[in-house]
């Protein structure tokens, strides 16, 4: 980093510099939770620009840039694959910054560095929408542009001298255009964040891979039994739920049932794993639909959506965190999507909801209680085939055992359908109550099925196996059954009135069919480890957590979910998104269907636009050195300041000969006055710094031209006195 006339300016920039670097390093790791590139970019960042504060850089910028290019290279490579996402684009901008460091020569090198940790703050915010993450982007954005400042400053003094009384009145008028530049930056970004609703570009490098080696409590569409290892829960928000009746009342209470929020439903089993009956990535056999923003679409083909009786408006903390999935409470009825247009599909039979499209940030959905829905069997219906996969001889023995106990048929065939829900809570009841919780998992033998092994050696285990268990056991007495994968909403925020549904809220339970085409909840977990795991005991802690769960819900609705009906609360109807939604869904379209085609296409074009003009300037340049050219250009300048001066009034000329009068006298003396400096303040400067000798009427002549030019003054004093001073000069 090269020192000048104003080491003051210079060190002020370069801790700023180092604060913008640091800063952008350490809100992209809080973002993403990565504790590599935090070590990585902040011991780089260091080590790089201590290596440029002692100097020139000895490196070869040949060398330099062979390196930029294999970075380059291997983003772009990255790219057309379609790996490229946030966090790769993240660490490709740290190793660029990085590299930089070790090349500071000139300003330009040093914009690049501003410029790659802008980067990695819009990477930060594409990453997490959490309030933590937010408010450290505003913080550092305004560090930003205060380098920004200085940079300009430092620009101009890498090359122009400043005098010290310039060194004062620079840092007086920079703190003075830092507050006026960042209180018109905060009103123009309120401006913009009233104006368009949080879902246009939604989709743009929103999301990223991160995989971990333990055992954690989350969200899976589906079940796989007998991993060992002990599961860790995870209390990190994961959405938040609130629900109203159909007056617009809001339902909840600490008091409250916990609500079952489904994700996956997994029908088939074997050999200790449960999937789904059919693929879970849009398969052919869903009803795909397009949801646009703010618009209802109907989850049932009949009517009985009009008889809604809850409304549960859901918004994730993260948008990558819905999995593919839109959870919802059994019986969704009406889907409604706040913040993106999406393509959802939807099986009929399970209603389950998946995505097709970018992630949705915030939804509701209608559903009808089904305690409120009369189930009347009729036994004229025949029972539908139940599978027999995975139900053993001791499993089906076991269930028989149970509902003989509970005096009630096991045979299918002579139980009346009635009895069927009966059934399942005695199976329920014995699962909770003779066997116990546990999120220790240990391996299953080579040789046993992992439920048959629960339910007679182990008999304890985690919430997985309860379900599984409850499913093969209701299976084995002709009940049809499956597992649901999902979230239970059971903490509630009475400062919010809200549900905050955590990683450690994952869940596994069963819906067992009781009459013809009605499904109910059940969950053989015990109550007692239910309540302890999802429903935590009021302490002091809990109620200062719930303060700031409070102030982040806050953030979350106000910010993050501000959408198209609270603008439109505020502001009255107007386009949705300002004509530009259309523009991005066909532009997300396009990639979507030809990612690599549209990526060659644009650097083919790219290549022929800079082939072109490399051409045409080439072209131009040869044109404009010819001696024919050159005599032209020679006669169109000479007109052009004749006609000039054809304009100019008497008082213009007289002034600009005595400008450059003096301006030559500093230029004969060797004190030429820099261009860009204030004609006073090189003055100034010389005075200071004692080279004023054998400069005549410099002064005097320098300051008529300031009072002319200030007072507006064109008396026959000035002229006369302006004339004397030039003839003087020369």
């Amino acid at each position: 980093m090269r020192d000048t006339s104003t080491p003051k300016l210079i060190r002020t920039y370069h801790r700023a510099l180092l604060l913008t670097m640091l800063g952008s390093v350490v809100m992209f790791s809080i973002a993403d939770l990565s504790l590599s590139f935090f070590i990585i970019g902040c011991v780089g960042s260091l080590i790089g620009y201590w290596y440029a504060s002692q100097g020139p850089s000895t490196i070869s910028r040949m060398a330099i840039n062979s390196l930029l290019a294999v970075v380059v290279v291997l983003g772009i490579t990255n790219a057309l694959r379609g790996n490229f996402t946030v966090s790769a684009f993240a660490f490709f901008s740290l190793l660029l910054m990085i590299l930089k460091l070790f090349d500071l020569r000139t300003p330009r090198d040093h914009g690049q560095i501003l410029v790659l940790s802008l980067a990695l703050l819009i990477a930060s915010a594409l990453t997490s929408n959490s309030m933590p993450t937010g408010i450290g982007v505003f913080v550092i954005g305004f560090v930003f542009i205060r380098s920004m400042m200085y940079f300009r400053i430092y620009a101009l003094a890498f090359k122009l001298p400043v005098s010290p009384k310039d060194k004062t009145r620079t840092f007086t008028d920079l703190r003075s255009i830092q507050t006026v530049t960042g209180f018109v930056c905060a009103i123009v970004a309120l401006l913009i964040f009233l104006a368009m609703p949080r879902s246009l570009g939604s989709s743009t490098l929103g999301q990223w891979g991160e995989v971990g080696n333990e055992l954690t409590t989350g969200f899976a569409d589906d079940v796989q039994l007998g991993r060992p290892g002990r599961i860790t829960t995870s209390s990190k928000p994961v959405l938040r739920v609130s629900v109203s009746d159909r007056n617009d009342q809001p339902i909840g209470s600490e008091s409250s049932r916990a609500i079952y929020l489904r994700g996956s439903v997994l029908t088939q089993y074997e050999s200790g794993r449960w999937v789904s009956h059919k693929e879970q990535s849009i398969p052919t056999t869903f009803r795909t639909r397009i949801v646009e923003p703010d618009r209802s679409i109907p989850l049932v083909s009949d009517m009985s959506r009009a008889q809604w009786t809850q409304e549960y408006h859901i918004t994730f903390d993260r948008q990558d965190q819905n999995y593919g999935y839109l959870f919802s409470p059994w019986k969704p009825l009406e889907l409604k999507t706040l913040t993106s247009r999406a393509r959802v599909g939807i099986d009929e039979e399970t209603r389950m909801i998946l995505l097709a499209s970018q992630p949705v940030g915030s939804y509701r959905v209608r559903t009808i209680d089904p305690e409120l829905i009369p189930s009347q069997p009729d036994q004229a219906v025949e029972r539908p085939f139940v599978s027999q996969t995975g139900v053993t001889t001791q499993i089906k023995e076991l269930a028989v055992s149970v509902l003989t106990r509970a005096s009630i048929e096991p045979d299918p065939s002579i139980r009346p359908r009635a009895q069927d829900i009966q059934a399942v809570r005695a199976l329920e009841t014995h699962l909770r109550t003779q066997f116990s919780y546990t999120l220790v998992s240990e391996p299953v033998p080579s040789d046993k099925d992992a439920t048959e092994w629960f339910l007679f050696e182990r008999k304890q285990g985690h919430c997985e196996y309860y379900a599984s268990a409850l499913t093969l056991l209701a299976r084995a007495v002709g009940v049809p059954a499956r597992v649901i994968t999902g979230y239970v909403a059971a903490e509630y925020n009475d400062v919010t009135g809200t549900y905050t549904v955590r990683e450690s809220n994952a869940h596994a339970w069963v819906e067992a069919m009781v009459a013809p085409n009605f499904w109910r909840t059940f969950d053989g977990t015990p109550q007692s480890d239910f309540h302890e795991i999802h429903e935590p005991e009021p302490t002091l802690f809990r109620s200062i957590a719930k303060i700031y769960e409070a102030v982040e819900h806050a953030w979350i609705t106000a910010v993050i979910g501000y959408d198209s009906d609270t603008r439109s609360a505020v502001f009255g109807d107007m386009d949705p998104n300002l004509g530009l939604q259309n523009v991005a869904n066909t532009l997300q379209e396009r990639l979507a269907t030809g990612r690599s085609q549209l990526i060659r296409k644009a650097l083919v074009t790219a290549g022929l636009i800079f082939s072109i003009t490399m051409l045409a300037g080439l072209a131009l340049i040869l044109l404009v050195n010819l001696p024919a050219a050159t005599a032209i250009r020679e006669r169109l300048f000479r007109w052009i300041k004749l006609q000039r001066f054809a304009h100019t009034s008497n008082d213009e000329r007289i002034t600009n000969q005595l400008s450059k009068a003096v301006h030559h006298r500093l230029d004969t003396l060797g004190i030429p006055c820099p261009q860009g400096i204030p004609l006073r303040s090189h003055i100034e400067t010389i005075e200071l710094n004692g080279h004023h000798q054998e400069w005549g009427v410099i002064p005097e002549a320098t300051s008529l031209l300031y009072t002319h030019k200030f007072a507006q003054s064109s008396d026959e004093h000035y002229f006369d006195r302006a004339q004397s001073l030039i003839n003087e000069l020369r």
